[in-house]
């Protein structure tokens, strides 16, 4: 059974960061960048040897793509980094109502749902870690 992190977010900022320092950890094998800029996800997966690149968008099916990664192996989440977000800089009556549905989707929704999806995978010592903004 293969020990994973999944990190998302993970092509910038705090997601790169925890990619860097999990890729170090002698409990993980791979660890699962996810995020939606292609060339971002390639170049962590060549500087990385045990970094995969996952490209997903958490606004639309984001969650089911990593869903289908995990049952077509056997895997072990040892960490689930929710760390993937959104901001909105502006007025919150000015948003319209699809980049209120997408906010909401990213920030609140796909946290909650990887959660769900991940721990049927995970054994005893696996850990959670949501990360959030005041947006």
């Amino acid at each position: 059974m293969a020990r994973i992190a999944i990190v998302t977010g993970a092509t910038g900022g705090i997601g790169a960061r925890f990619v860097q320092e999990l890729v170090l950890s002698e409990d993980i094998e791979e660890v699962w960048a996810v995020g939606r800029n292609s060339d971002k996800l390639d170049r962590l997966s060549h500087e990385f040897s045990k970094a995969v690149g996952v490209e997903a968008d958490l606004a639309a099916d984001g969650v089911s793509v990593i869903e289908e990664k995990l049952r077509s192996g056997q895997h072990d989440v040892r960490m689930l980094v929710n760390n993937a977000g959104m901001a909105y800089m502006g007025a919150f009556e000015k948003m319209d109502p699809e980049d209120i549905e997408r906010f909401c989707r990213v920030n609140c929704n796909a946290p909650a749902e990887l959660i769900s999806v991940c721990l049927p995978y995970m054994t005893e010592g696996g850990r959670i870690i949501n990360i959030s903004s005041a947006s």
